[in-house]
């Protein structure tokens, strides 16, 4: 499973807020995702103290092993 982490930081307070979506659709840019963090600024979903620091896009698999129930 992929997700799309995002992360703002707060230098005054020494502290960050993140938003984690599942399933980002295939071949986001770097442009893409800043724009839409940005926004999410401006819209005030993310408090306007807090910069765009960080995103990645984390790919996950996971190899079940068992599940007796």
């Amino acid at each position: 499973m992929k997700t799309l982490n995002m992360r703002w930081y707060d230098s005054a307070q020494g502290k960050s807020k993140g938003l984690v979506l599942r399933s980002p659709k295939d071949g986001l840019t770097q442009a893409e995702v800043q724009n839409v963090m940005d926004a999410l600024v401006t819209l005030k979903v993310i408090p306007s103290n807090y910069a765009t620091d960080y995103a990645s896009v984390i790919d996950k698999a996971t190899n079940e092993l068992f599940n007796l129930i």
